[in-house]
């Protein structure tokens, strides 16, 4: 540790916190690193430079350092299962789809050309004739049963892949998850320089990167600690895209190999933290420390419902986050032809409303004839978020069930309270109980367009009961940040062994989440 301010002759704690992030709208990662440095620590969050300049920024009392990653190995990874994935010589069926439509096209062209030789004056000798279209009937025959064969390859090999896809047992993340390969190499040497006091691992794709920075700092005769900090419950991972249960297997094996080796753990509700001790058979329940919002009013928020096109006579319902089919939206979408016309959704898409998965959403709108009900909006700077929504009626999570969603609250739906909306979510396990507990909200059965919709009236047709509860004072203190970082600095205080000062800010917000200009980092070390 290094001396510096705080209690006299007292050291000042160096935190590092890594993230595989780019750090700009993790707010959870911003809010704790804030929360931190007013404990008198001197904090450096380490995440990812998508530009691939290594830069920093300041963020208030924190230091954001950008590092570039470079995903070598994991190309390389890629490529290998591309090749795997094409058959070799004898080829069944076609290398391609383009060798396909090809062999179509010349047996297409031979055809005409054959049908119009028939007639030229003078005409062919028929004997030329008839070789020709004997030998052209057996050219079709092979292009069907080649084919054939091809569809049948295909559908024998996408069902060996789900099989690989889906297989749980035997993964390994060291040949699954190439990619921590990549940022062990980037990032070691980075933590290494830093020379840290405790290391705080966001999410489970930091913590074997962690783990082996604060093995290599002990072997070196330095005291450390380390904090994990489960973002997931990382076995119950929904299945989304080329997150498949093979690549979630993965992830459970690299966050089983590494957690026992952390000193403490953090993570986002008090149904997760008994999930993970039960699981892990933690000596320690880790420190619950919820994803609330903090204000930021540095930034002023544009208005929603301009960018929705829509004006204060449209009741409106809003999703804000990721959009993965995991989440749901699609039975928010289907709840509309269940609800009055005057009833809008809009969707705030992150990480912008351009994706392919939008586009899809989009055009399922339009085929359903409601598109002028659903308004795809991009999002806001983190700390204009709570402002941003609401000018909506009603926020909604229509998640899906998954062992991770049952057990998680996430950050939107206390941005949503925040703003002063009810809540009308899916009946998962952890959010259904704080709605009910709390009365801020209506629940409806999972994937039940209908159910949605009779929650949506419930909420809109009695909105000033709901809207007291959201505003309830004790009900906003008890899951407002400055609650949260009790929990935090406790944990803090646990794993130093002391006290630590505490600046508490005047309001409930942890300072601004705005960052300053990014300049080139200077050389570590």
């Amino acid at each position: 540790m290094t001396t510096g301010p705080g209690a006299a002759g007292a050291a000042v704690p160096n935190v590092v916190m890594i993230v595989s992030n780019d750090v700009t709208i993790d707010s959870r990662v911003k809010k704790e690193a804030l929360t931190v440095a007013r404990m008198g620590c001197r904090v450096t969050v380490v995440g990812w430079a998508t530009d691939g300049a290594t830069t920093t920024a300041a963020m208030g009392d924190v230091t954001i350092l950008r590092v570039p990653i470079p995903t070598r190995i994991k190309a390389a990874r890629t490529e290998q299962r591309k090749r795997a994935a094409v058959p070799a010589a004898p080829v069944v069926g076609w290398r391609s789809d383009q060798d396909r439509t090809a062999a179509a096209l010349r047996l297409k062209f031979r055809r005409a050309e054959l049908a119009t030789d028939a007639l030229r004056r003078p005409r062919p000798a028929a004997p030329a004739l008839a070789v020709r279209k004997a030998r052209l009937k057996a050219s079709g025959l092979v292009v069907r049963l080649r084919t054939s064969a091809d569809r049948r390859a295909t559908a024998w090999r996408a069902k060996r892949d789900e099989r690989r896809g889906h297989r749980e047992w035997g993964i390994r993340w060291r040949r699954e998850l190439p990619e921590q390969l990549d940022r062990e190499l980037a990032l070691g040497p980075v933590l290494d320089a830093l020379e840290f006091d405790v290391l705080h691992a966001h999410d489970v794709d930091m913590l074997g990167v962690a783990s082996r920075a604060v093995a290599r700092a002990r072997a070196r005769g330095r005291e450390v600690r380390f904090v994990y900090d489960a973002h997931e419950f990382v076995a119950g991972l929904s299945q989304s895209g080329s997150r498949t249960k093979r690549v979630i297997a993965a992830w459970a094996d690299h966050e089983k190999e590494f957690v026992a080796e952390a000193d403490r753990m953090v993570t986002v509700s008090p149904t997760m933290a008994d999930a993970l001790v039960e699981r892990y058979r933690l000596p320690h329940r880790p420190a619950v420390v919820i994803n609330t919002p903090v204000v930021d009013g540095s930034q002023q928020a544009p208005s929603l419902r301009e960018r929705a096109g829509i004006g204060s006579d449209v009741r409106l319902v809003v999703y804000a986050g990721v959009l993965t089919t995991a989440r749901g939206l699609h039975t928010a979408i289907d709840s509309l032809a269940h609800l009055p016309e005057d009833v809008h959704l809009a969707v705030v898409c992150v990480p912008n409303n351009s994706t392919w998965f939008v586009r899809q959403l989009k055009a399922g709108t339009e085929r359903d004839g409601i598109g002028h009900r659903v308004h795809f909006v991009n999002p806001v700077h983190p700390g204009q978020v709570v402002d941003y929504l609401r000018e909506a009626d009603i926020g909604c999570f229509p998640g899906l069930r998954f062992r991770s969603h049952e057990v998680t609250l996430p950050n939107k739906l206390f941005e949503y309270l925040y703003a002063g909306l009810p809540l009308v979510v899916s009946d998962l396990t952890a959010q259904a109980a704080l709605v009910r507990e709390n009365g801020v909200g209506e629940v409806f059965a999972v994937e039940n367009p209908a159910d949605m919709a009779r929650a949506v009236s419930a909420v809109l047709d009695d909105l000033d009961t709901y809207r007291k509860a959201v505003h309830d004072p004790a009900f906003r203190e008890r899951y407002s940040w400055a609650r949260q970082e009790e929990s935090l600095r406790a944990l803090y205080q646990e794993l130093l062994g002391r006290e630590l000062p505490w600046a508490h800010p005047e309001d409930d917000a942890a300072g601004s989440l705005t960052e300053g200009e990014r300049v080139p980092a200077p050389p570590l070390g």
